[in-house]
């Protein structure tokens, strides 16, 4: 059976955000911590930055278009 799924009205309602912001926690809270120290600016700060990237990514082009389509019916 299929699932009834709610209107979009934001970002937060898009299937791809919510699993690419799970995909970030999960990299933050376990595979973060485990890599050695030495890897701290280096590895680390790359593994933050993009992970962070797509979620921010998608909100951004999902708001673009949202713009987009209020100014294209006035």
């Amino acid at each position: 059976m299929d699932k009834i799924k709610k209107p979009i009205k934001s970002f937060h309602d898009l299937d791809v955000y919510q699993g690419t912001y799970k995909a970030m926690l999960v990299v933050f809270k376990k595979v973060l911590p485990k890599l050695p120290k030495e890897e701290e600016y280096d590895l680390k700060n790359q593994l933050r930055r993009s992970s962070k990237a797509i979620p921010r990514l998608i909100k951004d082009d999902r708001n673009r278009l949202t713009a987009d389509e209020k100014s294209s019916v006035t």
